[in-house]
């Protein structure tokens, strides 16, 4: 099978957010449930050259795992940088079409609708980027009337920071990978694409098991997202603030 340079790109983004070590706990489990039903995920399109791709990917993560001295620690805090910095973007998005709705709801002299200021922010930065980029001119317009739902705070000014911190950590996580080791690349687009064959597992057990939940309850990342969800109580030390309240009139 031919990669393409999307394919490669696309494993290695998804590699360097993922911990090893949780990666092959999560991957021995799958293994062990798609080799117990292999014949009818064989019936729904698991065919042998997904099995045998699995094992190559399963026995590189080991060796990896065996050789290196967390060199990698995940792109450590450059992605978890980001991660957060994204977090908060989605979260100022919320905010910010709460108090729009609100502010809307009373007065609508500036002639901007809730569409305006709608879009769908993906985990994709570039696109967060772009989202905040098109709002930023109507919040800037409106910036002292929905300043009552923040808190009497600027959005704009919450905006700005949050957009700087976005593209700070999305540059510092493209130095990293401009400046990883050659081991490390290969690492992450290892774990990558091991990640989007359970992804296909996954799928294809529920093409062979719909309806009968009891099998299906076996075919998940749990392990992995447990993992994940535990690293990030770690990192996050912020509390979300409470939703916007407009100001007592």
């Amino acid at each position: 099978m031919t990669t393409t340079m999307d394919a490669a790109e696309r494993w290695t983004r998804k590699g360097r957010a993922t911990p090893l070590a949780a990666l092959l706990q999560q991957s021995h489990k799958t293994r062990s449930d798609a080799l117990t039903f292999r014949e009818q995920l064989t019936n729904f399109g698991l065919v042998e050259r997904h099995y045998t791709k699995y094992e190559e990917l399963l026995a590189e993560l080991e060796k990896s795992a065996g050789s290196q001295k967390q060199v990698h620690d995940d792109a450590g805090s450059t992605v978890r940088s980001e991660i957060e910095s994204k977090r908060k973007a989605k979260r100022f998005k919320r905010r910010l079409e709460r108090a729009v709705k609100l502010l809307l709801a009373e007065d609508t002299s500036s002639g901007l609708t809730r569409e305006d200021f709608s879009g769908r922010i993906s985990d994709s930065t570039p696109l967060t980027l772009v989202y905040l980029d098109r709002v930023k001119p109507h919040v800037t317009k409106i910036d002292e009337a929905l300043k009552p739902y923040f808190s009497n705070q600027s959005p704009l000014a919450e905006l700005l920071t949050v957009k700087a911190d976005l593209a700070q950590a999305d540059a510092e996580q493209e130095t990293a990978r401009d400046d990883a080791p050659a081991e490390t690349v290969k690492l992450n687009r290892t774990k990558g694409e091991m990640l989007e064959l359970i992804d296909r597992i996954n799928d294809t057990a529920h093409l062979a098991f719909d309806g009968q939940a009891e099998i299906l309850a076996r075919f998940n990342k749990d392990l992995l997202l447990r993992a994940t969800r535990t690293s990030r109580k770690k990192a996050d030390k912020t509390v979300e603030p409470p939703a916007p309240q407009p100001a007592a009139g």
